[in-house]
């Protein structure tokens, strides 16, 4: 005897399942907000975060799963054959720069955000009893890293779009004064932040 096939009518059912891949060796949660932390407590962390949505960098040179180091050789002819001279960065060697892209038609970043960014810029802590900015890429790694704010662009005249609380619309402002208080906007300029790595901390 045969088997016996049903088919019934009715609507299809689609199951779908997400499926998060890992880099290799990766120990990063790619949906976290990045983070500094100043050491001096009257200045917060500065969450990569505006109402509760990540703003993490689109692109960070000199960083993947770790820091990047760079390597030099140097071929040197002897007596007896060829060596070669290798010259390998040192941690404390590397600047990593996380930059978010801006144009006339696409914003890069709440104003808001380059505000505190701005902040941890004008307010470097005192090396000199070793104070650092600790910054955690949690997107990519759970180690932490003492960096030093080397700049932030733009630093000066940029565009800033206007969103009215009301009529729906928005209108286009140029600020002057990188400190001038403005209500809510977001930053048409491409940000760039550079840091020295000074090593990790442990």
């Amino acid at each position: 005897m045969g088997t016996q096939i049903i088919i019934q009518q009715g609507q299809p059912q689609t199951a779908t399942q997400t499926l998060e891949l890992y880099p290799i060796n990766s120990t990063g949660d790619p949906d976290a907000c990045r983070r500094l932390v100043h050491p001096n407590t009257s200045i917060p962390p500065l969450v990569y975060s505006v109402n509760s949505l990540c703003f993490n960098p689109v692109r960070t040179r000199g960083f993947d799963l770790d820091v990047l180091l760079s390597r030099q050789t140097s071929t040197v002819k002897t007596l007896g054959s060829t060596r070669v001279i290798d010259y390998t960065d040192q941690l404390e060697d590397s600047i990593v720069t996380e930059e978010w892209p801006g144009s006339e038609s696409d914003f890069s970043m709440p104003i808001a955000m380059w505000r505190e960014l701005y902040v941890y810029y004008r307010n470097p802590p005192d090396t000199t009893v070793g104070e650092y900015v600790v910054w955690e890429p949690r997107d990519r790694t759970s180690k932490r890293y003492n960096v030093q704010i080397l700049s932030i662009t733009p630093t000066e005249e940029f565009q800033i779009d206007e969103f009215r609380s009301r009529g729906g619309g928005g209108d286009s402002a140029t600020v002057t004064s990188i400190l001038e208080p403005t209500a809510s906007g977001f930053i048409n300029s491409t940000v760039a932040l550079r840091m020295r790595i000074v090593g990790e901390v442990l």
